[in-house]
This record gives structure tokens, C-alpha cells and sequence, in this order.
């Protein structure tokens, strides 16, 4: 079929036509015997003649799959109408790469952009049409399991990861040009990253100023960089599930941020507004989400039953219909699915995915992503060395981490089997120079439904990393885990300690690649490392209190302190050693700016024997400003990689925009006065000096 006229499309629905294209259900609904009703159609109280309307379906993972339900759909459809396929190609699909949480340690958007991209041409090739990635929830709280699918606490860091993703997943050209780009969905819109105590799909309480400032900026990052579709929240806003918020779906979404795309609710979450108590049935949620501006109703039935009925007694719930519809034809026509449903399944992926160039990228971003939180100068290890490996994770190749359900994990490279690889001498404890301990999480310790109450190692690991001091031998411990861990512990039982993450299929190598110094580690922390869960939720950038803990004042009991325990957490956020030494010098900060920004100047230089990269972080604070501010904010680094004896200068432009803050009326606004500039390598960058916005007042639309 050839480009359509999808306005005179519409008109040409029936209302029950209509619905059905902004209902989603999975592919065993189609899949199913249709000669009687049974099994999913059944429970969820489907029609067959339901089904010929549906407009979407989620979670097909192989193009035979994808062709077989498009070619039957269409055989019956009145309209030719093509499925839309998504799925949650999160961090790969079957190739698959660190979790984004690790991803992001590389403070590498091109990297970011280029796994993306990878990742999205993968699933393009098995029929994906969308991923429900990025995750964008700005998040502070490590007990809860989706941290894996964020890239941390740091709004600004996530802006520029977020545009990341979208670019990367939708390309540089049009997607009904490009059949090897997908939709990208922004999620969880929004204030998921705040459920309150870490517990998935807990209460939020959010303050406006806290939305706009730290929460609604990656989103709006996304959108601005095209993303196609964005995914509501499970969670309430002021009181109302975000599935149902007008306030925050069409004064915030639609007006504010000027989305012209696909909203799509997340599993269930129409649904869910009557466990809520906000809705009396599914009649009134679907009611409530239409009215919102919800265009698709994933996994319940909520719309599909009661819609057609509604709009039959309320023009504007019509009309909100028709809109809503519009825009989930005008996605199909984007993606060129009417001029061809297959988007190339039956004719351009005749040949093999270049998977060989997909491990290989794997395997890159996991030696970027690895962060050294300790070392003593055990590491990088020696060829000639013999090791001992102890610990429950040797050998495991549960090393993919939540979220990657077609990647196979029998196909993943292990720690070990990466170093038999390289004839590395594996002995006893006792026989050994240095032992290395892999411990950490199971992928299924984290990812949605996997908080925790406890993030500390298991007892079983801390006693065996205790043991292994008797054999006075150098210890390097390795870490894999989802989020960030309590490893004042293991701090405290090792030479050397390696924050590893879930890094993809080429984990293994990737790791040896960083031990043996093949790879220089260059990672830094993009979630703060609590030096105990008591501190949780804690993040860098915390407001200031009116009694703050100042070196002058540590014995003073009525400052904002703990008793037993310090205020400051075990590894800060951009926190991350290299094998290279660095000595930043000469910054120079000016002391005023106006509306063109603020330039530094400062010099870098690798005093070391290796070449390296440090990335330099920028902080500042308002000192005075009508809200409180935030005792530091990051805005803007640069990642330089210098040989050995090697010096660069670098000037930095610091956009005025990035001096905004979030005013009592709910306005991003830029006033005169005076800032603090931190330069540094992680979030405890001392100041560098002070400067004054003497520009004009101004407010950023």
C-alpha cells in the first residue's frame, strides 16, 4: 500500500474501528486457536471480531512471529490498517549491551548513540516497529530496581543521555526512509524514579518545583531530539494516577513541552485506576485516561469495551477519540508501515544480522562502563601472575542484567571463560599472587518488581571476602550488580574493587580487557554509592538545609548530621579511577558573564606513564535565588583522553540556560546574581571560584 491520506482514513472508521486501533495486546491473543474463545481472549473478555480491530501489539521477538500475525491481519482487515509491533528493546535485543544505569557510567553520549542505534537495527530486523526505551525517570532511591534502567540521579546527565537514545534508536533520517531505525518511547511520565522507600509501584509525593526542576527536563531533552511516543507512569501525581492527570498529560505533555505524539499507558495502568480508588469500573478509567489524552490502553480492556459507548452520548469524548487515533495513524505513516506493513521483513533482511560488529560494540561499551572504585596499584594485573578466583559468580554467565529477554545467556562470556580464553594460570588461594573475588547480584536481584530493603553483599560474601585476608595475598574484587551496592565491606577486604555492573554478552571480555590493562578504566559513578542504607535516598545534589554540616561545625550536634554514620556516601557521584594520573591546574573562572554564558579555561595534564581519559565535571551553585537551591548541580563536562606527559587546555562554555532555576510560579527563569563554579573530577569538586550574572532577567519558554 502507498502513502494514505490518513485524515480521510479516519472519517471512514466506524467508532468501534476507531477504539480498536488505541487498544495494545500481546501476540497470543493472535496466536490462539480462534475456533472458540479460551485463554487470553477469554480473561481479558475479547471478541474475535475485537481483535480484528486492535490497533498494536507488544512483546513478538522474531520476524516469522511478526509476519505471521501482520499477514492475517490483514487479510481481514476492512481498511488495511497495519499493526503497529513494539517491544522493550532496552539495553540490546538479542546482542545485548550494559544496562543503562552502567551505560551511562561511560559519560559518553556517542557511545550512548551508537549502542542505540545497534540495538534498534537488531530489533528492526525481528519486526520491532518501537521500543519502549528510553527510560528516562531521573532516580535517587537504590533500593528500587529500575535504577538498572535509568542513567542515574544527575537531571542534566540524563538530558544529554536521553537525546542520546532517541537519536540513536530513530536515526538521522526519516523512519519510513530508514528501515533500520524504530520509535523511540520515552518513560515513565512521570515521577516513577521517586516511589517512596524504593517499593515498585509505591506511593509518589512530589513536590511541582521538584517536577520541573528535576524530573520533566529529560523528558522534554527526548522530545526535542523527536521521540516519537512517551509511556505515563504507574504512579499518582498530586493524588491522580498519571494515567488519568490531565494536569500532567495535557497542561504539562502537550502544552508545555508541545508533544504532538503517541501517548501509550504502561501495563495494566488504565486498569489500575480502580484499585486507585479514582475509577468505579473501567468505564470511568477509560473515561478519565481518554480525557487525559492516553491514545493507547496497554493490556486491559478498559477502552476497547467502553469507549465506543461512551463517545456515543459525548461528543468531546468523540472528538478526543478521533485525535487520539490520529495520532496512532499518523506514528504508522511515519514509520511507512502503509506503503509496506513488513517494513522490509520480506525482502531486505534476507541476510544476516552483522552481529559479529554487535559484540564488538558490546564489548566496547562494557570496558566503558566498568567503574574502579579502589585500587592500590594491585591493578592492572600481570600475564605471568597466576590467580585464584573464588566467589559464586566465577563462572556465571548471569551477566546480562533484567531486561533482556531475548538475549541468551548460554551465549554470554563469563569472567572465567574470558580468561581461560587468554591462558591465564588459575591456581589455589594459597598457590596464588593475587586473588580476584566475583561477587554481587543475580540479573533477577534487580530490573521492575526487585526492590530491595537490604543492598548490602550477601552474609555468605562479605564472610568469604572477610576469610580472604589470611592468605595475605592481594585481593581484587569484582562486582556485578544492578544498582549501586553497600560495599563498605568489601571496601574495606580489597586492594582493589571493580564496579561491573551487568555488561551485555561480551562481559567476560570486557573485564579482563580492564583487569589486565588492556583497557583503561575511565568509568564514573552516575548514581551516588551509600556508605549504608540508613543514608538512602542519598544524591549529590541535595538542597542546602538552614543548618549545614560544615567542617567548623562537626561538633556541634544541632547541624544536619548523623550520629552513626557520615552525611557523605561511600563513592560519590562522577566518582571513577583510572590507571592514569591527572593533575588539573590553572582554572580560571571569570567574574562576571551575561546572556552568551560563561567560558572556563583550565588545563589538564596526564603525569602518568599511560594514556588515558579523565572526564573534568562543572558544578555550580545559586547562592541566592527565591527557592532553595540544590548545594551543587551539575552543568556541563568534557571527556579528554591525554597521552602520557601529555597537557591540553580547554575553554568551556557554560550555556546561560543552564543558570536557570525553577521560580514559585513554576518558571524556568535566569536572574541576576552570583553563582559558585566547581571543577573537578567527581561531585566533590572544590570551588573554583565565583562569578555574577550581571545580564538581563529572562524567562526560558
Amino acid at each position: 500500500m502507498s502513502k494514505v491520506d490518513i485524515q480521510a482514513l479516519l472519517q471512514s472508521l466506524t467508532l468501534e474501528e476507531k477504539v480498536g486501533q488505541l487498544a495494545q495486546i500481546t501476540p497470543n491473543f493472535f496466536l490462539e486457536d480462534k475456533g472458540e474463545i479460551t485463554g487470553p481472549l477469554h480473561d481479558i473478555g475479547y471478541s474475535i471480531e475485537d481483535l480484528n480491530h486492535i490497533g498494536s501489539v507488544l512483546g513478538t521477538h522474531t520476524k516469522e512471529e511478526v509476519i505471521a500475525i501482520q499477514k492475517a491481519y490483514l487479510e481481514q482487515s476492512r481498511h488495511q490498517i497495519p499493526l503497529l509491533f513494539m517491544a522493550d528493546v532496552i539495553h540490546g535485543y538479542k546482542t545485548i549491551y550494559p544496562i543503562p544505569l552502567a551505560l551511562s557510567a561511560s559519560w559518553n553520549t556517542d557511545l550512548v548513540e551508537r549502542v542505540s542505534q545497534y540495538a534498534a537495527y537488531e530489533a528492526a530486523t525481528q519486526g520491532i516497529h518501537v521500543t519502549f526505551s528510553p527510560m528516562v525517570d531521573t532516580v535517587k532511591d537504590a533500593r528500587w530496581g529500575r535504577v538498572m534502567e535509568s542513567t542515574g540521579e544527575d537531571v542534566y546527565l540524563n538530558r544529554m543521555m536521553s537525546a542520546a537514545m532517541v537519536k540513536g534508536y530513530q536515526g538521522n533520517s526519516k523512519l519510513d526512509e530508514n528501515y533500520d531505525a524504530i520509535a523511540a518511547c520515552l518513560k515513565h511520565f512521570a515521577g516513577y524514579g521517586y516511589t517512596e522507600a524504593g517499593r515498585e509501584y509505591n506511593k509518589v509525593d512530589i513536590s511541582h518545583n521538584e517536577l520541573h526542576q528535576f524530573v520533566f527536563p529529560p523528558f522534554k531533552a527526548g522530545i526535542d531530539a523527536g521521540a516519537k511516543v512517551v509511556m505515563t507512569s504507574f504512579n499518582l501525581i498530586d493524588g491522580i494516577p498519571a494515567t488519568g492527570n490531565q494536569w500532567l498529560l495535557k497542561s504539562i505533555l502537550r502544552d508545555q513541552m508541545a508533544f504532538k505524539g503517541v501517548v501509550i499507558s504502561d501495563w495494566g495502568s488504565v486498569g489500575e485506576m480502580i484499585p486507585y480508588g479514582v475509577a468505579a469500573d473501567g468505564e470511568a478509567a477509560a473515561h478519565k485516561a481518554i480525557n487525559a489524552s492516553v491514545d493507547i490502553d496497554m493490556m486491559t480492556n478498559s477502552y476497547l469495551k467502553n469507549l465506543a459507548r461512551i463517545a456515543s452520548n459525548d461528543n468531546d469524548v468523540a472528538m478526543k477519540i478521533d485525535e487520539a487515533v490520529l495520532r496512532v495513524l499518523t506514528l504508522k505513516q511515519e514509520l511507512g508501515l502503509f506503503e509496506d506493513p513488513y517494513r522490509g521483513l520480506l525482502s531486505r533482511y534476507d541476510y544476516q544480522f552483522k552481529q559479529e560488529e554487535a559484540r564488538k560494540l558490546s564489548r566496547e561499551a562494557g570496558q566503558s562502563s566498568i567503574v574502579l572504585l579502589e585500587n592500590d596499584g594491585s591493578l592492572p594485573l600481570k600475564t605471568q601472575q597466576k590467580i585464584a578466583l573464588v566467589g559464586d559468580k566465577v563462572k556465571t554467565q548471569d551477566v546480562l542484567g533484567a531486561w533482556s529477554w531475548v538475549g541468551r545467556t548460554d551465549e554470554s562470556i563469563s569472567l572465567y571463560d574470558a580468561l581461560v580464553a587468554q591462558d591465564i594460570e588459575i591456581v589455589s588461594p594459597v598457590d596464588a599472587d593475587v586473588i580476584i573475588a566475583v561477587v554481587g547480584e543475580t540479573s533477577e536481584q534487580s530490573g521492575e518488581a526487585a526492590s530491595r530493603t537490604s543492598i548490602s553483599l550477601s552474609e555468605e560474601t562479605e564472610a568469604l571476602l572477610d576469610s580472604l585476608r589470611t592468605f595475605k595475598k592481594p585481593v581484587v574484587t569484582v562486582v556485578y550488580s544492578g544498582r549501586p551496592l553497600d560495599l563498605r565491606r568489601a571496601k574495606e577486604n580489597s586492594n582493589s574493587l571493580v564496579q561491573a555492573w551487568f555488561l551485555g554478552s561480551e562481559a567476560g571480555n570486557a573485564l579482563v580487557d580492564v583487569l589486565y590493562g588492556v583497557y583503561n578504566p575511565s568509568g564514573k559513578l552516575t548514581m551516588s554509592f551509600p556508605y549504608n542504607i540508613g543514608q538512602i535516598p542519598i544524591y549529590y545534589n541535595q538542597t542546602v538545609t538552614g543548618r549545614p554540616l560544615r567542617p567548623w561545625n562537626e561538633d556541634n550536634k544541632y547541624v544536619s548530621k548523623y550520629l552513626d554514620a557520615p552525611n557523605t556516601p561511600l563513592y560519590p557521584f562522577g566518582y571513577g579511577l583510572s590507571y592514569s594520573e591527572f593533575k588539573l591546574d590553572d582554572i580560571k573562572v571569570p567574574a562576571e558573564f551575561t546572556r552568551e554564558g560563561l567560558t572556563l579555561t583550565f588545563t589538564l595534564k596526564n603525569v602518568s606513564e599511560r594514556v588515558g581519559t579523565e572526564t573534568i565535571q562543572i558544578y555550580i551553585r545559586d547562592e541566592v535565588a527565591e527557592i532553595a537551591q540544590p548545594v551543587k548541580l551539575l552543568k556541563g563536562y568534557v571527556q579528554l583522553t591525554l597521552k602520557p606527559d601529555e597537557t591540553k587546555t580547554l575553554h568551556y562554555t557554560i550555556p546561560c540556560d543552564e543558570f536557570a532555576y525553577i521560580n514559585s510560579r513554576e518558571q524556568r527563569v535566569v536572574e541576576s546574581g552570583s553563582f559558585e563554579i566547581f571543577v573537578g573530577t567527581d561531585s566533590t569538586a572544590p570551588c573554583a571560584g565565583k562569578t555574577i550574572y550581571k545580564g538581563v532577567n529572562y524567562e526560558i519558554k
